[in-house]
């Protein structure tokens, strides 16, 4: 599961570079969650987003 919160109205980079940044919080026992950030060229924030998985066997 995804969570996504758009920190602009209107993303845009001048040259079509970004920055992402990506962290595993945890993963242990069949569960994991991700912190995901994203800045502009111009080092704006973008987008701060959160995965969540489970895997039930």
């Amino acid at each position: 599961t995804w969570g996504l919160n758009f920190l602009t109205d209107h993303p845009t980079t001048e040259d079509g570079w970004w920055l992402l940044e990506s962290r595993a919080e945890n993963a242990a026992e069949g569960y994991s969650s991700q912190d995901m950030f994203v800045w502009s060229r111009k080092g704006e924030p973008v987008i701060a987003g959160r995965q969540s998985v489970a895997i039930f066997i």
